[in-house]
């Protein structure tokens, strides 16, 4: 049994004294916590063993001073408001991944207390969590309104904000937190990324590299700075394609193109591409036009025209509209779905394909691109039009550092650039690749696929592409 500590102390700052014969002193406080309650009260009984071999008097003083004792010891446990622990009850669940119930615990607090910040503060922060932003925000600034430098909340806010694509509100929220605490990583690491995401590189850049000023461990300003590498303006690409047939010859695709980010609105992209198929060449240029109607969503357009000698379209359109879903939990991180119109008109047939392509973004840097397509074929000297389905998917995977890998699978005609893949067959399209990441700004792609067609025609392709980012 561990002794007595010394008095007064730590434990015990108040005391009361019961003096008993033989000079013996039993010290009590009324409020200790737990453990230091158990070790007095046992101690005490300790010395009622010991005068038991006293006076009959010293031995009821004795036992009336333990009596008192464990009234005052154990009295405040059993008559603790039962309500004083529903923030522990709200971490516990939280924990344990039950949002649901957790919000229900903090609506009954507040419904209790309709003036407890604590409770609004974790009303808010359950809300930000389910994705219920509007609220959430409401919710903040409902405690900010009482408490207006609160830190925690002012950060929750510019989260909120930030997540819902409302960056130059978050930006003057995280300006209020860097004024109360102009030396704190975290207001300096939530800056960054909302000015990342204005396209103020330069400041984002100064706000990560003055967070790790302040902690040089800080891995999110670190990764923020690393991100910021690769923010670079244009993409220059230039790669070559090869299809081998089991029916003709080897054909060839070289190509070109140049990527340009010019703010957070616009972005173009300039692609020229040269053909060798069935003993012809031909070439076309690609131009296409993508405005950011707001963080979310993008329209884009687009056409091509060339020289095609019977190989390619002579000329394309095309439009697509785009939206994103930011989601946030454990399983699907975000979406990305567009609707895209595409028309192709060759010398002797006319095509058009409509469809939708969703782009799943999972944990762990995997992605799942799913696409279906419908497309009407119309030929020179046929009646009526040909409607074909047809789809791919696309499972991307990390495998190392700096290297990531895909597999393909794709039913029907499914690219219409050649004519090849015109008219009526069915196929199937298996492929996989691999992309190397050689440095911040430069990276190798390669790829190679087999398809399967009707009428027992096979085509086997590969390709290769160096990308260079400025």
């Amino acid at each position: 049994m561990p002794p007595l500590p010394d008095w007064p102390s730590a434990h015990y700052p108040q005391s009361n004294l019961f003096v008993v014969p033989n000079d013996i002193i039993i010290r009590t406080r009324w409020t200790p916590g737990p453990a230091p309650a158990t070790g007095v009260f046992v101690r005490a009984m300790t010395i009622c063993r010991q005068l038991a071999k006293g006076t009959a008097v010293g031995l009821a003083l004795c036992f009336l001073a333990v009596l008192v004792l464990a009234m005052g010891l154990f009295s405040p446990a059993f008559a603790a408001d039962p309500d004083s622990d529903w923030s522990a009850r709200v971490r516990i669940v939280v924990k344990a991944g039950d949002l649901n119930q957790a919000l229900s615990l903090t609506e009954a607090r507040i419904a209790a207390a309709p003036s407890d910040l604590e409770a609004h503060g974790w009303r808010a922060r359950l809300l930000a969590w389910k994705n219920r932003h509007a609220e959430a925000a409401a919710e903040y600034r409902f405690v900010l309104s009482r408490k207006p430098d609160d830190l925690d909340m002012l950060l929750g806010l510019a989260d909120v904000l930030h997540w819902a694509g409302k960056d130059s509100e978050a930006l003057q929220v995280l300006d209020r937190a860097h004024a109360v605490d102009p030396g704190n990583s975290d207001v300096l690491v939530r800056r960054g990324r909302v000015l990342a995401a204005l396209k103020r590189n330069a400041e984002a850049r100064s706000n990560f590299r003055q967070a790790l000023a302040f902690n040089s461990a800080d891995q999110d300003a670190r990764l923020g700075l690393d991100a910021l590498a690769g923010e670079d303006r244009h993409q220059l690409r230039i790669g070559t394609d090869v299809d081998a047939f089991n029916y003709t010859d080897t054909a060839a695709t070289e190509t070109l193109s140049l990527a340009s980010r010019w703010n957070s609105s616009w972005a173009t992209s300039l692609t020229f591409n040269t053909y060798q198929r069935f003993g012809q060449s031909a070439g076309k240029l690609t131009a296409t036009v993508t405005r950011n109607l707001t963080r979310n969503d993008w329209l884009t357009l687009g056409g091509a025209g060339g020289q095609d000698h019977g190989v390619i379209p002579k000329s394309e359109a095309l439009f697509g509209y785009g939206h994103g879903f930011r989601l946030g939990n454990s399983v699907i991180r975000g979406i990305e779905a567009s609707y895209d119109q595409h028309w192709y008109w060759y010398s002797t047939a006319r095509i058009l394909t409509l469809g939708g392509t969703t782009l799943v973004y999972l944990p762990r840097e995997w992605t799942w691109l799913l696409s279906v397509n419908a497309a009407r074929s119309a030929f020179s000297g046929v009646p009526g039009h040909d409607w074909q389905p047809n789809g791919r998917t696309r499972l991307g995977f990390p495998l190392f550092r700096r290297l990531s890998g895909n597999l393909t699978f794709a039913v029907g005609s499914e690219s219409f650039a050649e004519i090849d893949q015109t008219g009526r067959f069915a196929a199937r399209t298996f492929g996989g690749g691999l992309r190397y990441v050689l440095n911040n700004t430069q990276d190798i792609s390669g790829y190679v696929a087999a398809q399967d067609r009707s009428q027992g025609r096979s085509q086997t392709s590969w390709g290769l592409s160096y990308g260079f980012r400025f």
